[in-house]
């Protein structure tokens, strides 16, 4: 005996399941400077500013936009997450890559925490974001293997989001903005599919 009709009664009574779709773009800026975002965003005021970081909840649309706008017309790195996921798992997306620190190995890159919810008509995105690269003195060669290596951390920030249908959030942090970075900006497209 075959126990799919047990899921079916299941869905029948409780419903299917809801399952989230998280695309996450991370652009690390380049250079001095910090990106014209009164023109990017049409002159509109962040939702929140609070701590060097600034949010925007944006059209699903526009945020696709922004982030394609952001990266032909700023000197900028980016790297695309994208996961799937069921309500109330905790995830972690994660792109590192593993280096000698005086003599220590430690990882550097980029990594994405999601805990989501349905909530209504909205989504409910509990997220944490670790932005991390290697340093060194060279920049215009390659860094000679006996040469001081350090660890920069360009962001760490922990955002509980509530995301309306068919919107997305901007993130925009310039809390370690220095000489070679002017800041580091998040985009976030969640759905229910």
């Amino acid at each position: 005996m075959k126990a799919g009709w047990l899921w079916k009664l299941r869905y029948a009574l409780l419903g299917k399941p809801a399952v989230f779709d998280i695309e996450t773009k991370l652009i690390r800026f380049r250079g001095p400077g910090t990106p014209p975002l009164r023109q990017l965003l049409d002159g509109r005021a962040p939702l929140v500013s609070t701590n060097g970081v600034r949010a925007w909840i944006l059209p699903e649309r526009e945020v696709k936009a922004l982030g394609l706008r952001l990266e032909l017309e700023q000197e900028c790195e980016s790297q695309n997450g994208r996961m799937t996921l069921g309500q109330g798992v905790l995830a972690t997306l994660s792109g590192m890559t593993a280096v000698l620190v005086q003599g220590s190995q430690v990882e550097a890159g980029n990594t994405y925490t999601y805990a989501v919810r349905k909530r209504g008509d909205s989504i409910e995105l509990s997220s944490r974001f670790t932005s991390s690269e290697v340093v060194t003195n060279a920049l215009t060669r390659s860094p000679d293997p006996k040469e001081d290596i350090s660890l920069h951390t360009n962001l760490t920030l922990v955002a509980n989001m509530q995301i309306p249908r068919g919107h997305g959030v901007f993130l925009y942090d310039t809390n370690r903005s220095d000489a070679h970075s002017s800041g580091v900006a998040i985009l976030i497209r969640a759905k229910v599919q």
